[in-house]
């Protein structure tokens, strides 16, 4: 009676089943709206330190929160200078809608610096952050935009 069943897998089919068992649980989740749009407003903000356009937040950010970035925008035209930036962590706390409003708080690592804008030359040594930030949002014509940031402590 007490007979068992001995198979051998070859590498391939471990391979396959580590991977397959890997990634099935990503299959089924769906991001927020409101994560996706704190993407979407980080990599707009990137794109604004590079080209100092303040007007690229329109479509990500309301008019508070464009309030908000202009001085930063302003010192890097006054030094000629961009801020180059890369985001090396991003983790979502917590994430919630209440009607038209909701917020999401995260985890960020960064790595920035200045550049002068004509000949690439550094005007403010890199540097790294870590930040646990909460970002409200409301919605405005169906879109989720940032309306303020905040650091938490």
């Amino acid at each position: 009676m007490g007979k068992y069943l001995h198979t051998k897998l070859n590498p391939q089919v471990l391979a396959f089943l580590f991977l397959y068992l890997l990634f099935v649980p990503m299959r089924g989740y769906a991001e927020s709206p409101l994560v996706t749009a704190v993407k979407n407003y980080n990599s707009t903000l990137l794109k604004v330190y590079t080209t100092l356009d303040l007007n690229l937040l329109e479509s990500v950010a309301t008019t508070d929160e464009m309030s908000r970035v202009f001085p930063v925008v302003q010192a890097l035209v006054n030094k000629n200078s961009i801020m180059v930036a890369q985001q090396k962590y991003f983790k979502v706390l917590e994430s919630k809608v209440t009607g038209k409003k909701g917020y999401v708080v995260t985890e960020e690592l960064w790595f920035y610096w200045w550049q002068n804008k004509k000949d690439g030359s550094i005007t403010k040594p890199p540097s790294e952050a870590f930040y646990k930030i909460k970002y409200h949002l409301i919605k405005d014509k169906n879109t989720w935009k940032v309306d303020k940031i905040e650091e938490v402590r």
